[in-house]
Order: C-alpha cells, then structure tokens, then sequence
C-alpha cells in the first residue's frame, strides 16, 4: 500500500497521468459503471477572489541595486581564464600568466579587504571573500558581470582570517579564523548561498593554507602537519608525512595528489599517497610570506611583490624571475586566487 502523504507533488503527478491513461486503454465495464456516483464542485468565487488578492499584496516589485547576493547570477561567462587575482583595500590587480602583465582595476569591491590573505576562492566564474574587516560578511565579484556582491555569513560562526577551498562542485569549505576557540567546519554552497556546519576539529587554525581532495579539507600546520578532515565520515587525520614546515611556510596543492611546500630553508614536494617528500630546487628569492600559486599549465608561480615573483618549472626544476613589473611592492598579505576553468 502506497502512502499517499509521503509523495511529493512530482510523484503525485505521475500517479494521476498513469491512472488517466489506464482509464482511456481499459474502460469501465458494466458492473463497475454502475457503482459509479456523480459529483459537482461548487467553488466559493467569492472568497477566492479574495484570496487571489492577499496573495497579490504579500509580493511587492523593487529595483535591483545590485548590492545584495541574491544567488540568481551564477557561471556567468568571462575572458579571465589563466589569471591570478591578487586583492587588498577595495582594489585588485590581475595577473595574465600568458602575457605575463599585471591590469591593477580600482573599486573592484564594495568595501575594503583586509585580513583575507587565506580567504578568497575562485569558483565558476566569481571571486569569493570571506570574512574581512567585517567578520560576519563575505562578497562576491562576477567576473562576467564585472560587479561586486555582499551578503551576510549567517549560521555559522564568520571570522577574520579564515581559510578557505573549493570542492570543484558547489562547497567552499571555511576553516579557523582569528578567534582562537574556533574548531568550525562549515561550508558555503554557491548555488544557495547559505551556510552549515560541517563538523569540529580538534584544534584551532589561523591562516592556515587548505586545499580539497578526496572528500577531506587538508590544513597545513606547521605545528601539525598535514591534517585531515573527511567531510563525509567526520573522521579527522594526523599526518606529519616526510615534511619540514616553519611559520613562512606557503602551500600549493596540483589537484593529482601532490603537495608543493616553500618554507624558509627547503622547497618540498610531498605525495599524498605515499608520504614521501622530493625535495626541489630552491626558490632564488628569500622567502618573505609570499604565496604558492599551481597552474595546470604554466606550473608553480611565487608571489610577493615587485622585484620577488618567480615561475618554477615542474619540468625542468628550475625557477625563472617573472620580470613582470609588479606594480605592487608588496603582495604577501594580500588575498589571492587563480582563476581557471
């Protein structure tokens, strides 16, 4: 026995559409048409009426401003594939890999950014920050509209500092943040924009790189190692691996289970699978906090500021100074992100 109230409309539908058609291909038979009753429907047009009109009065018409992040733009088409966006006060500076030249575009962002140098995230075409200056906002910029959204972090605990990855689906996953009691795992689903908890760690994080893969948000610590959570189970990993890591320390990860760490002395890469670390050839510029950033294309690129860039092979091992006139001194606390479809 089918129990009608646990169908959703849907189902429902489909029950009557099938019975509709087992009615016109096997008609009644005699003996059935003659327990048939008639009914009519008398419907109240009155108090429809009425009802049609306090339907209508709940919903009033406005002018967009474009201000609030209402989730109706999404995967809008834009020409900035293969750059890496750099963003601090409410400007940013793009990076074109291919050209290897820096665009600086003033008001990119409705408020200024501080405080987000793990906090921003690139996903289907639109730039994320998280947190900021004011802990309990995050904004978003179109690439393809060339326009900045705000919305409020609700649900779950906002913060400074915040370290932030996306799953290649619709999670952004949100992790520590200046407050040093905050074990929070959330996520932000860019189709809903709404926030939920994820689950606790068991220790606090500020800053701290992050990157997804295979159903875990990794954190990189240098007190800890790579540590683990599985979004799915809970479960949260321990793994020192065959790696050296400092306070300097910045990350990159390649998406195939690979782990690129620059610290002051070393240049590391690390297998996810087999623990066992490669150590590489060492980056010409001292390592002032400047960030990691992996291309599938053009390899690893080391950001900090005029003067500091660098591009290293993957191929050959080797490091090449970028010469790309940073029109920055210094991009080390920056927010920053590659933007690759």
């Amino acid at each position: 026995m089918i129990d009608v109230g646990q169908l959703n409309d849907d189902q429902l539908m489909s029950m009557v559409t099938r019975h509709t058609e087992h009615i016109q291909q096997v008609p009644y038979d005699d003996e059935s048409l003659s327990s048939l009753k008639s009914f009519s429907v008398n419907t109240n047009t009155t108090k429809l009426s009425s009802i049609k009109r306090q339907i209508e009065e709940c919903f009033e018409l406005v002018e967009s401003t474009g201000e609030s992040d209402t989730g109706l733009a999404n995967d809008v088409p834009h020409k900035l594939d293969g750059h890496i966006m750099s963003m601090s006060g409410n400007k940013c500076s793009l990076f074109s890999m291919e050209a290897c030249r820096w665009t600086e575009i003033n008001g990119t962002f409705n408020k200024s950014l501080g405080r987000v140098d793990t906090s921003a995230v690139y996903a289907r075409g639109s730039v994320y920050v998280f947190g900021s200056a004011s802990a309990t906002k995050y904004v978003r910029y179109s690439l393809g509209e060339k326009k900045c959204y705000e919305g409020d972090i609700v649900g779950v605990c906002g913060d400074q500092y915040l370290a932030v990855c996306y799953d290649g689906d619709h999670n952004i996953y949100l992790v520590g943040g200046r407050v040093g009691d905050r074990l929070e795992v959330s996520t932000f689903d860019i189709d809903t924009r709404l926030f939920s908890q994820v689950g606790l760690l068991s220790l606090p994080f500020i800053s701290a790189p992050i990157f997804y893969y295979q159903d875990c948000v990794h954190i990189v610590d240098q007190n800890n190692g790579i540590v683990s959570f599985n979004v799915k189970t809970k479960a949260i990993d321990y793994d020192f691996m065959d790696l050296e890591l400092d306070e300097t320390n910045s990350c990159c990860f390649d998406g195939e289970g690979n782990v690129y760490v620059l610290t002051q002395d070393t240049f590391t890469r690390c297998s996810m699978s087999t623990g066992r670390s490669t150590k590489l050839a060492d980056c010409p510029m001292e390592t002032l906090y400047g960030k990691l950033v992996y291309d599938k294309v053009f390899g690893i690129y080391y950001i900090v500021g005029r003067g500091g860039n660098y591009r290293y092979s993957i191929k050959s091992n080797k490091w090449k100074d970028l010469e790309d006139g940073d029109p920055s001194a210094e991009r080390g606390s920056y927010g920053m992100c590659l933007i690759r479809d």
